[in-house]
């Protein structure tokens, strides 16, 4: 299953400062919906001149993103420290 919620914290290195936000995934893919309806006519061009299965195509980027629930990234510099969960 795809994860529900995106939470992002980022966190000072000096200092007092910590800002964690945290919302509901649908509101990315709300946003990436334009994205994807404007690539899907390039990718199925590209499967029918390399001769790839479109559905096949698909469903792994299907996988991918079902893969994606528990994903933890941390980013860090000198500065500051971001991280970003999919739960």
């Amino acid at each position: 299953m795809i994860g529900g919620t995106v939470t992002i914290t980022v966190r000072k290195k000096l200092g007092l400062g910590i800002y964690h936000f945290g919302f509901p995934l649908w509101t990315v893919w709300l946003l990436l919906l334009p994205l994807a309806i404007l690539t899907l006519p390039l990718l199925l061009l590209i499967c029918l001149v390399r001769l790839i299965d479109p559905c096949r195509v698909i469903s792994i980027f299907w996988g991918m993103l079902r893969a994606l629930k528990g994903t933890e990234v941390e980013v860090d510099d000198r500065r500051r420290l971001v991280a970003i969960g999919i739960h």
